[in-house]
């Protein structure tokens, strides 16, 4: 039987082995700049596509419909930040994003971590913090997003702000973090039901005027036909990978078939399927497929509605795991959820991780041992790109990582993440 002291010290020991294996797994991650770190694909990045696009609005003023409509990529309002951006090098503007981007990463941790402590910090809330950094660090996500200097980081950062500012009730402010986040990129959008749920209209009424703001700088920057063409594309974008969106064959990467397809829609797509597993499968009745998919997605967000209107917020352990657990249904709500945009559940695991720490003597080493799993499910916490360099496990794909999505990995993990917040949220009641 190890006595208290000894249990302290192989504790202070792994952590100092896990703060040396993430410096030199940040260095690894690095050494891929900028490629990314696991995909079998050799085109460049997204990042360099959008800013090809964004130069092309101010060289000879195209708008990037094309990219929009055709990749489901930013909006409008996210070319917005890339113009001024247009007058540098390639080089420079990745370089110059690479180390804001990870700065960014650094104070969105900091500020969920700084929402859930107490204002009288002890030394153990400090080790919470390196803890913090240890889990984000190995995120295979979050690691992905920043190598490709991709719009999640600024979504990532924006939902962070509002995990730190909804306890303080500026409902203004969240409201135009809000927006931001879903005009940057339009998954942030479910995060609507929590907040009608919870009738937080300041924040929906917030939201609402800045996105009047957004919709009226967009305008003034690329005109007012271009922008009413860009609006009549939303729709499109928002239900393009799954009901009724996609024709077959048209993108790999968007279609709901595709094994990267993590979300809820990708995972009972991919049950119809017939013949031997893949990248791209067979699926002759898509269709239906989708409207399954479809239909379930809708009622799971009848349901967590229902659950969030009933369930009220007393605390603040109340409110940030019903946040959540709202961001983690993102990734089963959403019709289009690849492995690398769970970087937005993030801040799910952290508040998880968190909790544990604060309440182990009730918890027990079972809840840690089930986070740990969900955990790896989506982050992998090792350099995923590793694992295409074994032997290939099926010729049917393209590298190992997509054989691995095709058993729906990371869509596992999510279901467990939210699972154990719901008995979290349980336990704290």
């Amino acid at each position: 039987m190890l006595t208290k002291h000894t249990r302290k010290r192989i504790v202070r020991i792994l952590l100092c082995i896990l703060i040396l294996y993430t410096l030199i797994h940040v260095l690894h991650v690095m050494s891929y700049f900028p490629k990314p770190l696991g995909k079998a694909e050799s085109f460049f990045s997204d990042f360099e596509r959008q800013l090809l696009f964004t130069r092309a609005w101010t060289n000879y003023k195209i708008p990037p419909f094309a990219d929009i409509g055709g990749k489901g990529t930013p909006s409008f309002f996210y070319y917005l930040f890339l113009i001024p951006l247009t007058k540098f090098p390639l080089p420079i503007v990745q370089a110059f994003l690479h180390v804001v981007n990870f700065g960014l990463i650094l104070f969105s941790v900091f500020i969920i971590w700084k929402s859930l402590v107490p204002r009288k910090r002890k030394s153990n809330d400090i080790i919470l913090l390196v803890w913090f950094f240890i889990l984000a660090l190995n995120f295979w996500p979050l690691l992905e997003i920043w190598t490709l200097n991709k719009v999640e980081i600024w979504e990532f950062a924006a939902i962070s702000g509002i995990i730190f500012l909804l306890p303080r009730d500026k409902d203004q402010l969240v409201g135009f973090l809000f927006a931001t986040a879903t005009f940057f990129k339009y998954l942030p959008g479910v995060l609507c039901i929590y907040f009608f749920a919870k009738q937080r209209w300041r924040i929906l009424l917030s939201a609402l005027l800045t996105s009047l703001v957004f919709v009226m700088l967009i305008m003034v920057v690329f005109g007012f036909d271009n922008t009413l063409t860009w609006l009549s594309i939303i729709p499109k974008i928002t239900v393009s990978h799954s009901s009724f969106g996609v024709e077959a064959g048209s993108s790999p990467l968007g279609d709901p078939r595709a094994s990267i397809n993590a979300g809820f829609q990708g995972v009972i797509t991919r049950f119809f399927a017939q013949g031997n597993p893949s990248y791209f499968p067979k699926i002759p009745d898509l269709k239906t497929a989708e409207r399954v998919g479809f239909v379930i997605r809708l009622l799971v967000a009848v349901l967590i509605g229902l659950y969030f209107y009933r369930t009220p917020s007393k605390t603040l352990w109340h409110q940030s795991l019903d946040f959540a657990i709202m961001l983690s249904m993102v990734a089963l709500l959403a019709p289009q959820f690849n492995p690398q945009y769970a970087i937005l559940i993030l801040p799910s695991f952290l508040i998880g991780m968190a909790f544990i720490y604060y309440h182990w003597k009730t918890l027990g080493r079972i809840y840690l041992l089930t986070f740990c799993s969900s955990y790896m499910l989506v982050g992998y916490f090792l350099p995923l790109g590793l694992i295409n360099h074994l032997p290939q496990f099926s010729p049917y794909f393209p590298d190992n990582q997509s054989f691995i999505w095709w058993y729906s990995t990371p869509a596992i993990g999510y279901v467990i993440l939210l699972l154990l917040l719901l008995k979290f949220r349980r336990h704290a009641a």
